[in-house]
């Protein structure tokens, strides 16, 4: 089930970089990422911050955009350093290519994305580089954190939350801030927007990490297990590992770091022994009853809010 506003308003259009720039070799896979099927979420998270504040959403297009670009710029690297051959059913960019390709393309698209933000309204070009910045930082720093989680026997709840709040959570906050600021919010009501859509980030990669284990893969458009065979520390492995005694942690975190070729049914079982698909549900609904809590801090027209509150429920009710 999609939002209202998704079905109503401003589908994404990929630019004609191949047409405005050379060589093709290195624009072509950028267009490619961009025309991918996928719900581009971010994207609708900046025109829907922008039209909390303005009857126009036109101002935050080219911030949205930049949004979209860095979001799928990050995909690109992180496929390489996964070594992902897959992307939403399609082959990646350094599969359909090759890897040295997928780093240099993915170089430009953070180029081309600030130079769409440099098309932001003036007075709010200072807040939204600002912004942006910080979470392009944060972006980097909680993908080591991912990587440095995978060598670990254990991981911190705590730790795990605070990853994926940078990994994924905040370029959804900036989203929503940028577009607010965009549309001429207040600094304090786009600072609660943001807070909402960090949390809300949380609670969708939670959701995200059980897809990959419960979910159907034909929807999901990757390898089932796919975490599991990476040796990804989600919320489903920490928790599975912390709910079992120390001489069964040991068991199962060497089962975890093994090549077996049954490694995901056995992992699997683990995790249904430990229940860990109702404990990641549960952490879910809890962050999501937070982000609602911050977007009804918000002082804007509750009409506006409302699709906010509808979109963010229809995100949170997806199946892949």
């Amino acid at each position: 089930m999609e939002s209202r506003f998704l079905k109503e308003n401003n589908p994404f259009s990929t630019p004609d970089f191949s047409g405005k720039y050379t060589p093709r070799n290195l624009y072509d896979p950028v267009k490619y990422i961009l025309d991918q099927p996928g719900k581009k979420i971010r994207y609708q998270l900046t025109l829907l911050g922008c039209k909390l504040f303005s009857d126009n959403n036109q101002n935050a297009l080219d911030a949205a955009t930049a949004i979209e670009i860095f979001h799928n710029f990050t995909l690109v690297h992180d496929d390489v350093m996964d070594n992902a051959d897959t992307r939403r059913g399609l082959d990646s960019i350094h599969k359909k290519w090759d890897i040295n390709t997928a780093i240099l393309s993915g170089d430009v698209m953070l180029i081309l994305a600030y130079e769409y933000l440099l098309k932001c309204p003036q007075e709010s070009l200072q807040a939204v580089l600002s912004n942006f910045s910080k979470t392009g930082r944060e972006v980097c720093e909680g993908q080591q954190l991912d990587m440095d989680f995978e060598s670990l026997p254990s991981v911190q709840m705590d730790s795990y939350l605070e990853m994926i709040r940078k990994k994924t959570a905040v370029l959804l906050g900036s989203a929503l801030y940028i577009g607010a600021k965009c549309g001429g919010a207040s600094e304090k009501d786009a600072g609660h927007l943001y807070e909402f859509g960090v949390d809300l980030g949380i609670a969708f990669q939670i959701r995200d990490d059980i897809l990959d284990c419960y979910g159907d893969k034909k929807k999901v458009g990757k390898l089932k297990g796919g975490d599991i065979l990476q040796g990804k520390k989600t919320i489903l492995y920490i928790r599975a590992w912390n709910c079992l005694p120390p001489e069964d942690q040991a068991i199962f975190e060497q089962l975890y770091n093994s090549q077996s070729e049954t490694k995901v049914n056995d992992v699997m079982e683990w995790f249904h022994k430990c229940d860990v698909k109702s404990y990641a549900l549960d952490m879910e609904k809890k962050l999501f009853r937070k982000a609602i809590n911050s977007l009804k801090k918000v002082e804007t027209s509750n009409e506006n809010t409302r699709e906010l509150f509808d979109f963010a429920h229809d995100l949170m009710d997806r199946d892949h």
